[in-house]
This record gives structure tokens, sequence and C-alpha cells, in this order.
């Protein structure tokens, strides 16, 4: 994007706590639900939204833990999605929503000494210039 008017932030949170990777659900499932609750609570848009959004996450990690990125976004924008999007025709659980709204994805990691520290910093913007494949 060019310029902050092409897009406008409907959430800026940070979810204090160890951040959870896709595949284990003992871990991923109360997560996603952690991270559902906060972008829920600090949403300032009317939902479900039907606009294309920009999700940004920063994941900050304890320099010992050794996990792939992608791995970290999954949860993530699995509980995003339940909070933003309406639930997708015959889906089977919360996280099976419309994310085809998900047009652009920033990822990051950050290394932290603390696990107090630990968490995902999660900003969502609705893009106002609509984006082309």
């Amino acid at each position: 994007m060019s310029s902050e008017e092409d897009a406008r932030e409907v959430v800026s949170i940070f979810v204090s706590g160890a951040p959870q990777t896709f595949g284990d659900k003992t871990y991923e499932e109360p997560w996603k639900n952690i991270v559902a609750n906060e972008v829920r609570e600090s949403c300032s848009s009317e939902l479900p939204l039907e606009n294309q959004v920009q999700v940004h996450l920063v994941f900050h990690l304890l320099k010992e833990r050794r996990v792939d990125l992608d791995n970290l976004m999954k949860p993530c924008l699995d509980a995003i999605g339940s909070v933003l999007f309406k639930r997708r025709k015959g889906g089977r659980s919360t996280w099976d929503t419309n994310d085809h709204w998900v047009f652009k994805i920033i990822a990051e990691k950050k290394m932290v000494s603390k696990k107090s520290e630990e968490g995902v910093k999660i900003v969502i913007s609705q893009l106002t210039r609509t984006l082309s494949l």
C-alpha cells in the first residue's frame, strides 16, 4: 500500500501468552479461543466484515523456541476469521469461516528474553483501496 489512507485500522492488540502452532489441538484450540476473545473485545468495526483486510502479526517468542512462522500464523488467522467474517456454508467448526477477505498478510517473529513478554501483536486493517490479483 502506498499510504496510510489505503487502510482503516479495526483491531490493534497484543495477546499475551506463548503463541501456539498449527497441528497440536491440545495447545492450538485454547490459543485460538484466547486470540478470538481478544479480537472480539477490541474490534472497532461492525461485524461481520465483507471487505478486503490486511493482517499484520508480530510473534514475540522466547529465544529458545524454534517454530516455523507459517505454523504460527494459521491458528491466529483462524481465530481472527472466526470473529471478523461470516461462517462458511456447511462449515464444521467455529474456525471454518470465509477468510477469503484476507488479501494481505505481514508476519514476523521477534525474539524476547522473558516468558512474560511472549505473545502476538495483531493489527487488522480494512483496505479502502481494492487490491487486484
